[in-house]
């Protein structure tokens, strides 16, 4: 089964200046340590990058909307590996 990482719990610096930097090194490390580069797990990289994004850009006062961020980021995900899974089933046609 496809794992779905846990964002609630990551932990992002608030530098600045090198925020897009630091973003695109946690894409590459998590592909890097996975040693993967399927479609899936590019796709688990780039959405762990958005919740960096939402845990640096939503405020920990708005508990609420951090939380439905975080529920809407691995909705897609698991939607969208759904939707690989269907299409890996499905016998392959021929031309």
């Amino acid at each position: 089964m496809f794992e779905i990482p846990s964002y609630r719990k990551t932990k992002v610096d608030k530098g600045t200046g090198e925020l897009t930097s630091k973003i695109l090194q946690a894409v590459a490390d998590h592909v890097e340590s996975t040693k993967q580069t399927t479609v899936r797990s590019l796709l688990q990289a780039l959405t762990l990058a958005a919740a960096h994004l939402v845990v640096i850009n939503v405020p920990k006062d708005r508990r609420q909307a951090r939380e439905a961020l975080f529920d809407e980021l691995e909705s897609n995900l698991r939607f969208s590996v759904r939707l690989m899974d269907e299409a890996e089933a499905k016998p392959k046609q021929e031309k």
